[in-house]
């Protein structure tokens, strides 16, 4: 019997052993599915992140593409010395992109030209103007241009800030890095692209050039003017402003980023490289995943390396699918609390979004109160400062108000002001605005306008617009206005003093009888229209 309790016992013993074995075996089985699907999980996602930085990376490479484009049919069509249309048509093509650092012209000028073409400058563009070379790479210092049949300097520059204006006349073709691209714009008639290389400011960036179409100059001297002859217009995109917004989120993802003129990247250091947070040991005992993409927008060729460590932390998720029941109990006590937070938080949100309204705006009208005002007046007086664009203020007081208020009580006095207020707002431009200024005071800020004649249309429509009759139950309310007129920067360049003297001539539209547009310059509109009593 001894011997059959042994067997008993090892056939037992057979069985535990067998069954842990078979736990063992279903465990490892178990953790690698597990893995396989995270790792299938990981890569899903990380192919979405990529190709989403992909995407960004893209759009921006068009974008460059199709503004240079844009800038050398200007610079084809504008005359030959219009500084100052050229620098709007910069600001304007360059303000919705922040990665384009420079938009510039070079121009071709024949030895021959030479000295008249540095004193034309001087005199009609940059007062230090004068060719010269800049070494790049080595020295990195300024030097004297050497004799040659023509240059290439640098005749437009925006932004054209202290830093950078050393760059004009700056001699593209006797620039080693520059003037193989500059010269590959004209013989293939299609953009071109430099390799990477520190700016003279410091930063790392690559350029774009374009031929632009020759014209022929109108007059004599529009030849020496820097409009005047052959044209390449440059974009400058500096590296760090390139970096996607995307990459910034991805902490787990290690991306490098190489821009080469060619296909061939194999002597070119990245652009920039975005590195991953720090693993663990344990972590490099998994599998990594890469993903190499080139792309080749016109001239640019931009290679970006992808690579994902896969992380013990990711396999978290799936290791608790024992626990399904109690995670699925715990989602739906986290799902009703959150409906209910939700709520919470969209009725904070909306009496938040109320107040923040109320605060910037008239209770009564809803136009933006002198809070508002002031702010928009600040916004226009940067867009003057940075692209010369004048604005006019006009301040309306509607005559004996009180008159009406004391006949129909404020109830109709608040329905003039109502009516008045909508009636001014829908003549008004959506770049325009029209604020409540106190009691039957209102002051518009009406944009882009180009002079005297200009305000004095607009002071016009706004006079007519304020006396049309106003259909108060069965009677017809009427009331006229005394308009005053300030002009940026001709009367003041900052809110305080244009309001002073828009005020000051709306009070003179007062002393000559009301009804009427003064400003300080121009003098009364309708000085001599009938008054409302």
């Amino acid at each position: 019997m001894p011997d059959d309790q042994f067997s008993r016992s090892y056939r037992s013993s057979s069985f535990y052993v067998l069954a842990l074995i078979g736990w063992v075996a279903l465990t490892l089985l178990a953790l690698y599915v597990v893995l396989n699907l995270s790792i299938s999980e990981t890569e899903r996602n990380f192919l979405h992140e990529t190709a989403e930085t992909e995407t960004e990376v893209r759009q921006k490479l068009q974008t460059n593409e199709a503004v240079l484009s844009g800038f050398s049919a200007f610079l084809h069509a504008v005359e030959s010395g219009d500084r100052e249309s050229a620098m709007r048509y910069a600001a304007a093509a360059t303000s919705p992109y922040p990665h384009i650092y420079m938009l510039e012209a070079a121009r071709e000028v024949p030895a021959t030209d030479r000295v008249r073409f540095e004193a034309e400058m001087r005199r009609s563009w940059e007062p230090n103007f004068a060719l010269r070379d800049y070494a790049y790479q080595g020295a990195r210092r300024w030097q004297e241009v050497k004799p040659k049949p023509s240059y290439w300097p640098l005749v437009f520059l925006y932004p054209d800030n202290n830093s950078v204006l050393p760059l004009y006349g700056l001699d593209l073709d006797s620039v080693p890095l520059l003037s193989q691209p500059l010269k590959d714009a004209w013989l293939w008639q299609r953009q071109s692209a430099s390799r990477p290389f520190r700016l003279f400011e410091g930063e790392t960036a690559y350029i774009l050039f374009q031929s632009v179409p020759k014209v022929t100059p109108a007059g004599k001297g529009d030849s020496m003017r820097a409009f005047g002859g052959a044209l390449t217009a440059l974009l400058v995109v500096k590296a760090s402003a390139l970096r996607p917004h995307q990459i910034d989120r991805r902490d787990q993802v290690r991306a490098e980023f190489v821009v080469a003129d060619t296909g061939d990247f194999s002597d070119i250091p990245p652009l920039f490289t975005q590195d991953a947070e720090p693993v663990h040991l344990l972590d490099t005992l998994l599998p990594s995943i890469r993903r190499e993409v080139t792309l080749v927008v016109g001239p640019q060729t931009l290679r970006i390396n992808f690579v994902r460590q896969l992380r013990w932390a990711d396999l978290s998720g799936f290791s608790m699918r024992a626990v399904a029941v109690i995670s699925l109990l715990a989602l739906t006590l986290v799902m009703l609390y959150l409906r209910r937070h939700y709520i919470a938080m969209q009725v904070a949100e909306r009496e938040h979004a109320r107040a923040e309204f109320l605060a910037m705006h008239d209770p009564l009208t809803d136009l933006p109160n002198r809070h508002l005002l002031a702010d928009r007046v600040r916004q226009a007086l940067l867009r003057w400062q940075r692209t010369g664009a004048m604005f006019a203020m006009f301040l309306i007081d509607l005559d004996y108000f009180k008159e009406i208020n004391d006949t129909y009580g404020h109830e109709g006095g608040d329905f003039l002001l109502k009516t008045v207020a909508h009636r001014i707002s829908n003549t008004l431009r959506a770049t325009d605005t029209v604020a409540r200024y106190g009691g039957d005071e209102f002051i518009v800020l009406v944009a882009d306008v180009l002079g005297e004649s200009d305000a004095r249309a607009v002071g016009e429509k706004l006079l007519s617009v304020v006396s049309e009759a106003v259909a108060y139950g069965d009677k017809n309310l009427r009331v006229t206005c005394s308009l005053g007129v300030a002009l940026c920067p001709r009367d003041g360049v900052d809110f305080e003093t244009l309001c002073h003297q828009a005020d000051h001539a709306m009070y003179q539209v007062k002393k000559d009888g009301r009804n009427g547009v003064i400003s300080k310059h121009f003098g009364p509109l309708d000085a001599n229209a009938p008054s409302s009593g």
